[in-house]
């Protein structure tokens, strides 16, 4: 397994970093960081829980629960809902600034 030094690209030094928050068509909190959607899902028993989504380019008020299929883990509330965004926007922010290289690995 070696990498190829003629594919590997740098990643973005500047993306976009935006940090947006809505409310679904169908009434779920929702959360876009870069190219990651976030929802707060109800569950059948109570409380929530966070499911995500990747490269939905769509407006978040457009987005329905049928989008999501990643799972997160539980929340209490809203506000820990954001809290999770947030703590991923920063998250995505500390991965850019490393500055590191894409690497595509031929087997």
């Amino acid at each position: 397994m070696t990498a190829n030094p003629q594919r590997q690209t740098a990643l973005p030094r500047e993306p976009d970093r935006s940090l947006e928050f809505a409310e679904s068509a169908d009434g779920l909190p929702v959360a876009r960081v870069d190219d990651i959607v976030f929802a707060m899902v109800p569950c059948r028993g109570g409380g929530h829980f966070i499911a995500s989504a990747w490269r939905i380019a769509r407006p978040l008020y457009s987005l329905v629960r049928a989008n999501f299929y990643s799972h997160h883990g539980s929340v209490a509330g809203l506000s820990e809902f954001r809290a999770h965004v947030a703590e991923q926007a920063e998250h995505r922010r500390e991965l850019h600034g490393l500055a590191r290289t894409l690497s595509l690995i031929h087997i």
